[in-house]
């Protein structure tokens, strides 16, 4: 059966793949590809030879950015060589959106689905197109200011280009000058674009997946609605389900082997580009032409740590899709259903648990895990400023223990009442004259009161996790109690099957009461994770440079005790991710150590549900990028320390 491949992704996204020779059955596709790889070569061999030919006679800084830009187009060049060489594979997934366009329209919210996963990539479309029209704007404007600045000065005997190339001609002539910046100028937005659009193209593929998943997740729950419902029907439905679950596989496997090179090609490029771009900008600081340089390399440098996020979210995403799967199949009335049914969950939820991913050339998973990597390789640091003496100044935030240091400093002032300027609880820059008698004591009670308000209120959002983790491990207690007490004897009698019921209702109120933890506090953690690690250094070095010191006793109990609450506030959310996933884990330890091996089959097989499920365990994550635990803990004082060492290095 022929099916009909136009329209099942963006019109924008159509046009491009056309314009590139990719798009299935295109035109002179041939002559197209031809004219892409020349028009790439010959330009890259321009660019690489600037940069052999003025390797020593320019700035390092001038040189990464420049080489930067040349490795934007061999990256490109890369992505198309390897959408060229998997045509038939892009041409497969296009037939099974089809496909899946086509039966849609069985119901209405297989519809609604897929048309809302089809407008929002209409809408990421339109956004990446605007983007990397701003950034090849920001990226040519240095040519536009130079360009003004040779019409007041004409007898300039070198011309700036957008791209840096070593051309076997005179450019500096006036209309092929004009020709050139024209060309290169389209060349770039083309191309950009193009890399753009690709990259779009994976979010449409991950959106339409997830429609099919959410689909197949609604299918799954509703598969069992009620207990007398014929098996005929329950059959035919499973059939469609086990049907649709295996086509989702395949076309994860079709994306995975589109994108799976391309994520290896762009981790390593992004990764050297990201470096690249950030040294510029880092070094551009300080100069005469910083803002220029900013302005042309912030945006570029913008872009590609959005590309990046980009694949490690497209991978991070589908993962947690395909394991709802399971969740929903264990979510269903599964236990109210024959043994029949019950082995076709099982098998279904076995497979789930095989997570569908995009890897980096078949190395590793795509993952936020991924980004971090990617984000904390390209840091360079470029210190143009020494630290000065006042290092305990770096942490001065929320201290408890600086009172003292205002009341020593206010009984100085009592005897001394000419004194300037007087010591804040947090130093600020007030908008009046904080020094007069009365106004100094109320700013000073205003911050005790603030700082006192806004300390206890972190401490007690603390509290709150630590509430909520033990309740639900109480939860797990009663749970493991009942699973351990479900097969008291051998044979079970209604009562008891009216149990395991309860039982694995119980468990999935569990996991709900789970999740909805991981959602309040998951982006907490996240920035707790970035700012205690930075909190704990610079407290660190403020007690470790105040060493020697004539006032270094003050210096250490001043931030000795912030230092070791800060510690804790990380201790406390860490331990409290290690806790639930070990309680969690205790389910299904608490299921093998009941009497199952005295059940029935079927009870059998209800057991072996609960402790597959178990084995997922629950978790709290850093803005779902990595679970909370006290390997998490270790990780944020060696970093704090790492981060320490380097300031203590340059102090």
């Amino acid at each position: 059966m022929k099916v009909d491949v136009e329209n099942t992704v963006t019109k924008a996204i159509e046009i491009y793949l056309r314009i590139l020779g990719i798009w299935p059955n295109t035109s002179y596709s041939l002559f197209r590809i031809l004219f892409w790889i020349i028009s790439l070569v010959i330009e890259q061999i321009y660019q690489y030879r600037y940069i052999v030919m003025h390797f020593y006679m320019i700035e390092f800084s001038d040189m990464a950015q420049i080489l930067g830009s040349a490795m934007s187009y061999s990256i490109f060049l890369t992505r198309l060589l390897i959408f060229w060489y998997k045509r038939r594979t892009f041409n497969k997934i296009l037939t099974m959106i089809a496909v899946d366009w086509e039966k849609s329209s069985d119901t209405k919210f297989s519809m609604l689905t897929t048309k809302c996963n089809a407008k929002l990539s209409q809408r990421f479309v339109n956004i990446t197109v605007i983007l990397y029209l701003t950034a090849v704007i920001f990226f040519s404007s240095k040519i536009l200011v130079k360009h003004a600045d040779d019409d007041i000065a004409p007898n300039v005997s070198t011309r700036l280009l957008i791209q840096e190339m070593d051309l076997p001609f005179d450019v500096n002539r006036t209309f092929v000058y004009e020709l050139v910046i024209i060309v290169q100028f389209l060349h770039l937005l083309v191309c950009a674009n193009g890399t753009g659009l690709t990259n779009a193209l994976l979010v449409h593929l991950i959106l339409h997946i997830s429609g099919q998943i959410d689909i197949l997740r609604k299918s799954v729950m509703e598969i069992f609605p009620k207990k007398n419902e014929c098996s005929s029907n329950h059959l035919m439905e499973i059939k469609k389900i086990i049907k649709k679950h295996q086509n989702i596989i395949i076309f994860a496997e079709h994306i995975e082997e589109l994108y799976s090179y391309i994520a290896m090609v762009f981790f390593i490029s992004d990764t050297v580009l990201i470096c690249f771009l950030g040294f510029t900008i880092v070094t551009s600081i300080g100069r005469p032409n910083a803002a220029e340089n900013i302005i042309k390399n912030f945006v570029f440098y913008f872009i590609v740590n959005v590309e990046a996020f980009l694949f490690c979210f497209a991978g991070e995403y589908l993962s947690a899709k395909s394991k709802s799967i399971g969740d929903a199949a264990y979510d269903s009335l599964w236990y109210e259903s024959d043994s029949k049914h019950g082995r076709t969950i099982l098998l279904l939820i076995m497979k789930s648990q095989n997570y569908l991913t995009i890897t980096i050339g078949n190395m590793a998973n795509l993952s936020l895990e991924q980004f971090s990597g990617v984000s904390l390789f390209h840091i360079c640091f470029n210190f143009q400023q020494d630290i000065n003496d006042d290092g305990e100044r770096l942490g001065r935030v929320f201290q408890y223990e600086i009172y003292s240091k205002i009341l020593v400093k206010h009984a100085d002032g009592g005897i001394g009442s000419n004194v300037s300027t007087r010591l804040l609880i947090l130093d600020m820059d007030l908008p009046f004259d904080a020094n007069r008698k009365f106004v100094y004591e109320s700013v000073i009670i205003v911050q005790f009161f603030y700082l006192l308000v806004c300390s206890n209120a972190m401490g007690l959002l603390n509290a709150l996790l630590i509430n909520l983790v033990l309740h639900i491990s109480g939860q797990i207690d009663i749970l493991r109690k009942s699973v351990m007490e479900i097969f008291p004897k051998k044979g079970m009698d209604s009562s008891s099957r009216f149990m395991v019921q309860k039982i694995i209702k119980k468990h999935q109120k569990i996991i709900t009461f789970s999740e909805h933890i991981e959602d309040l506090y998951s982006y907490i953690a996240m920035a707790l994770f970035v700012s205690d690690t930075l909190v704990i250094c610079c407290l660190g070095f403020s007690i470790v440079a105040s060493l020697g010191r004539p006032d270094a006793l003050k210096n250490i109990i001043n931030n000795l005790v912030f230092y070791f609450v800060m510690n804790m506030e990380a201790f406390i959310y860490c331990f409290a991710g290690e806790y639930l996933s070990a309680k969690s884990k205790s389910i299904g330890d608490a299921g093998y150590g009941s009497l199952w091996y005295e059940s029935s089959s079927i009870d059998c097989q209800i057991i072996l549900l609960l402790i597959m499920r178990s084995q997922n365990q629950l978790a709290i994550t850093i803005g779902k990028i990595m679970n909370l635990s006290l390997e998490q803990f270790s990780s944020i004082l060696k970093a704090s320390a790492s981060y320490m060492s380097v300031l203590f290095a340059m102090y």
